[in-house]
């Protein structure tokens, strides 16, 4: 798990983007479950300095298996 300190104009999906590098389902949401002791949810752009865990989170795939060629 990482940890970083939000800035002046942070919202949680764009810090999501940053941290994890796309928007994928369920990343915002790991990120509200890791810190559910602050209630983010309460907040569209959030405050200056509060310090988020950010979880690991398994990217998805969009693999094509074939099971016949």
């Amino acid at each position: 798990m990482n940890e970083y300190i939000t800035n002046r104009g942070d919202m949680l999906d764009e810090i999501c983007y940053r941290h994890y590098g796309s928007t994928q389902e369920g990343q915002v949401e790991a990120v509200l479950e890791a810190n559910r002791s602050l209630d983010l949810g309460q907040y569209i752009v959030l405050p200056m300095g509060l310090t988020l865990t950010l979880p690991l989170v398994a990217p998805q795939t969009n693999e094509v298996v074939r099971l016949f060629s």
